[in-house]
């Protein structure tokens, strides 16, 4: 709390840019994040998980020094990264069953943690565009894929 308010008297203005599903900018967790997603609340259960060792290095008051600006809002995100979730568990799912390679539905590693910087990349410029229609066929493919990974359940 100190360094916080020490921070905000220093420097005038910060942005905390975050990908709905990457952890990374969202450690260590602060119990106070709200809640307003499906990825708020996954985040909120890893910090339930993080919670012993955080408290073992006294990291379990840890504040952000700014609220965060969340890039990929919407049903988009949040579809993309669930039906990528399934492909890569049916993937897994073969791989086990059949020891194969599992050559049907490849997941996307980007869109189950997107940190990568292209993935910030595209998501601010789609958020200064204002969505648009390449949002629309990321959701239409994300269905497909969703739909492909029920399948195979």
């Amino acid at each position: 709390a100190d360094f916080v308010e020490s921070y905000q008297g220093s420097v005038e203005r910060t942005l905390r840019f975050v990908n709905k599903f990457d952890p990374v900018p969202r450690l260590p967790p602060n119990a106070s994040d709200p809640i307003t997603n499906d990825a708020d609340l996954l985040h909120r259960g890893l910090s339930h998980l993080l919670q012993r060792p955080l408290a073992m290095f006294g990291g379990e008051a840890y504040e952000h020094t700014c609220h965060r600006t969340q890039l990929d809002h919407g049903v988009t995100s949040s579809m993309s990264h669930w039906a990528n979730v399934a492909a890569a568990a049916s993937q897994l799912s073969s791989k086990r069953s059949n020891d194969e390679d599992g050559d049907g539905l490849e997941a996307d590693t980007h869109a189950i943690v997107p940190h990568a910087v292209p993935m910030y990349q595209r998501h601010l410029d789609e958020l200064l565009a204002g969505g648009g229609g390449q949002a629309t066929a990321q959701l239409l493919g994300s269905a497909l894929t969703a739909g492909l990974a029920a399948a195979t359940f």
